[in-house]
């Protein structure tokens, strides 16, 4: 049985909100502003469409042979000093993140599975978020009830692209890989 986390008093860095996450046993949370935010169990619905995202992206990239890593929950991207968001999956594409780390050091996609206690933020403030990251070149934002993503790339001159859909091919450069709309869903017939 899980009690309510109480949640550190004032403001975090970074290392100090690293510190506390590792101490909790339940739940998940993330910094923003230095403000811990907890976040909201899981529906069946999004805990598989995220490991579909995962599964596509890992397919993506196996297929194209190059060497970034899909990482699913639990991998932080820092935004600045006093922010890091934990998106339902991203790529990484460093030399090679150390087994223990906490932190994704160069990521390139983010995906967030939206529900309708954060589909406001995701849209949002994660949206300007993770675009302050250098290296973040596209942002996936899957709707898996009504089967559709939201795909955010930003283009020369650091402005942003944005398509949304339900069907086809997704062209994901940099890194260099394509997948299928569809596979960021689970089978329509295994949909509720």
């Amino acid at each position: 049985m899980s009690t309510a986390v109480a949640l550190p008093p004032g403001t975090l860095t970074l290392d100090a909100f690293y510190a506390w996450v590792q101490r909790q046993r339940d739940g998940r949370f993330e910094l923003e502003n230095g403000q811990v935010v907890a976040m909201a169990p899981e529906q069946v619905r999004h805990a598989r469409a995220k490991a579909e995202a995962w599964l596509a992206l890992r397919q993506a990239i196996a297929t194209a042979g190059i060497g970034c890593l899909p990482l699913v929950d639990g991998v932080a991207v820092e935004i600045d000093s006093t922010t890091a968001f934990v998106p339902d999956v991203l790529v990484d594409c460093s030399e090679r993140l150390a087994p223990d780390a906490i932190v994704a050091t160069q990521p390139v996609i983010v995906v967030e599975v939206v529900s309708p206690s954060t589909n406001q933020r995701d849209m949002t403030t994660k949206l300007v978020g993770y675009f302050r990251v250098s290296s973040i070149r596209h942002y996936l934002i899957v709707d898996a009830a009504k089967r559709v993503v939201v795909h955010h790339q930003r283009t020369e001159g650091e402005a942003l692209a944005t398509r949304i859909l339900a069907t086809g091919s997704l062209a994901l450069d940099p890194p260099g890989i394509t997948l299928r709309v569809e596979d960021l869903f689970p089978p329509e017939a295994e949909q509720d």
